[in-house]
C-alpha cells in the first residue's frame, strides 16, 4: 500500500499518512463519490480540527488556476487577512495506469504564520478513502515549524495525531500525541536538527529559494514526517537540487523549473512552476507520476 502525505511524503512508499474509510451518497445524492463501487464502513472520516481566524476571514486568493499563473512574492507578509499562495489539485497514477488517488492543497499566509492544509482520496483495497492534515509554520523562509492536526481512519481503527514545536535552550522540540483506535499512546519527543520543517510543506519551503537557486545548486533539509510513527517521528535528511530546464519546464504557463529530489535513498524529479509549486513529479522506483489538474477533472478521477 502506496500512502501519501503531500508531493515530498507522497515519494515514499513507506511514509503512510494512514486512511479514513468514507461511505460514499447513494446515486441520488450530489456527492462527488456517488459512483464509487468500492467497499464502505458507514461511516465518515475525523476532520482536523478547525482553525477559526483562518476560516471566518474573507480570503485573498491570488491567480486562477491552473493557467495563467502570476507570481506571487514568497517573502513574508504579515497579512491582516489569510492570503491564499495557491489552491491545487492533483492525481496520482502507478504503474502507468492504474489511477491510485487524487487531492487538494492550499498554501496560505496570514499574520506572519503559514498554514498547510492536505485533503486526499484514494483508491486502496476496495475503498474510497481519505487522509487530511493542516499544518502551521512561521512566515520565513525556513518555515519554522510550529504545529501540525492529523485525523484518519482505516477499517474499524481511527488514529489522530497532534504535534506541537516548543522553543528550548537546546533548539526545537517535538511533541507528538497520538491516539489510536482510542487508545493515548506515550508522548513522543524529538529534538529538531536545524533546517527541519513539516514533510507536507516541502513545496512552499521550495517556494522562498527558487528564484535564486543555479542550475546544478544543491539545497539540503530534514523533513518531519507528520505520521511517521514507526520511526517515532525522527526528522529525514533530503536534497533538492535544480536541474536544466526541458520541455516539460518550457511548457509551464509563466515558466517553471525542473529539479531533482533526494529523500530516503529515493529519487523523483519535480517540475515546479516560477512560484515553487508542484506542477508535475515522476518517482521511477515507485512506478508514480503526480500531474496537476483543476478540481473538476481531480473529482471525476476514481470515478472510472
Amino acid at each position: 500500500m502506496i500512502q501519501a502525505l503531500s508531493p515530498l511524503a507522497v515519494t515514499l512508499a513507506a511514509l503512510g499518512l494512514g486512511v479514513a474509510n468514507l461511505t460514499p451518497k447513494s446515486a441520488s445524492g450530489d456527492d462527488h463519490r456517488a459512483n464509487y463501487r468500492g467497499k464502505s464502513l458507514g461511516r465518515k472520516a475525523t476532520k482536523p480540527s478547525p482553525v477559526p481566524a483562518a476560516r471566518s476571514a474573507p480570503v485573498t486568493r491570488s491567480s486562477p488556476v491552473p493557467s495563467p499563473i502570476a507570481v506571487n512574492p514568497v517573502a513574508p507578509v504579515a497579512a491582516a487577512v489569510p492570503v491564499e499562495i495557491w489552491n491545487l489539485w492533483y492525481t496520482v497514477t502507478l504503474g502507468g495506469s492504474t489511477k491510485h488517488m487524487y487531492f487538494n492543497e492550499k498554501f496560505v499566509k496570514k499574520d506572519g504564520k503559514v498554514q498547510y492544509s492536505y485533503l486526499a482520496y484514494k483508491a486502496e483495497e476496495g475503498y474510497l478513502n481519505e487522509e487530511q492534515l493542516g499544518a502551521f509554520a512561521l512566515d520565513r523562509s525556513d518555515l519554522v515549524p510550529l504545529f501540525y492536526n492529523f485525523r484518519s481512519s482505516y477499517r474499524s481503527t481511527e488514529t489522530k495525531i497532534d504535534g506541537t514545536v516548543q522553543n528550548q535552550p537546546k533548539g526545537f522540540l517535538l511533541r507528538i500525541r497520538v491516539n489510536k483506535g482510542g487508545s493515548d499512546l506515550p508522548v513522543i519527543q524529538v529534538q529538531l536538527p536545524p533546517r527541519t520543517f513539516f514533510s507536507a510543506m516541502a513545496a512552499p519551503w521550495l517556494s522562498y529559494r527558487i528564484q535564486s537557486m543555479k542550475p546544478g545548486q544543491t539545497v539540503q533539509f530534514f523533513a518531519a514526517i507528520e505520521d511517521h510513527l514507526d520511526s517515532e517521528f525522527k526528522p529525514q535528511g533530503g536534497a533538492f537540487r535544480l536541474e536544466s530546464p526541458d520541455a516539460v519546464a518550457k511548457s509551464i504557463p509563466g515558466g517553471g523549473h525542473r529539479l531533482s529530489l533526494s529523500f530516503k535513498g529515493i529519487v523523483s524529479t519535480w517540475w515546479v512552476d516560477r512560484r515553487g509549486a508542484l506542477f508535475r513529479m515522476e518517482t521511477p522506483e515507485l512506478k508514480m507520476v503526480i500531474e496537476r489538474t483543476t478540481e473538476e477533472l481531480a473529482k471525476k478521477f476514481l470515478d472510472d
